[in-house]
């Protein structure tokens, strides 16, 4: 078969044909820039010499996927594409270990202050963490559940022990 181009036959298929459309920027140097964006590497390091991840350097207040991928020259869309590919599990460990760390610094922002709260809230919310108070009722057959009264008693003072620290 020659090496350029055939055109596409859907009744055929692709099968020993070229790809169509650019090559994927897809590559092992590409992966680490993605984990120097995260990592940091021995190129720029504090006066401990602990590695200073990208996202840092460039100023980022934490690290993110779009972060991410403007740091490694791919779009954002390309990136959310790449991290759901099999062959791409490198990439999307890269992507967890964003999250995780992007999860981690708003936490501790938001803990100590240093964090603007309705942003700390609104990105804590993609990671699974809500200030909703779920209600859930067990009694679903509407019966009547009897206390006695010395455990309603006893129910209530913990319950005033917890409140009252």
């Amino acid at each position: 078969m020659s090496d350029e181009v055939q055109s596409f036959n859907p009744a055929k298929g692709s099968k020993g044909r070229k790809a169509f459309g650019r090559p994927s920027k897809y590559n092992d140097e590409l992966l680490n820039d993605a984990e120097k964006y995260i990592l940091g590497d021995e190129t720029n390091i504090d006066k401990d010499g602990i590695p200073i991840p990208e996202w840092v350097a460039l100023g980022h207040p934490f690290p993110s996927i779009e972060g991410l991928c403007l740091y490694i020259g791919i779009t954002t869309q390309t990136g959310h594409v790449w991290k759901k590919e099999e062959e791409k599990k490198h990439f999307s460990d890269i992507v967890s270990t964003v999250m995780d760390f992007q999860c981690l610094v708003l936490m501790h922002g938001g803990y100590d202050g240093t964090g603007n709260s309705q942003i700390t809230k609104l990105l804590l919310a993609k990671h699974g963490y809500t200030d909703k108070i779920e209600n859930i009722n067990t009694n679903t057959e509407n019966k009547i559940i009897y206390i006695d009264p010395d455990e309603k008693a006893e129910i209530n003072e913990n319950i005033d022990d917890v409140v009252d620290g």
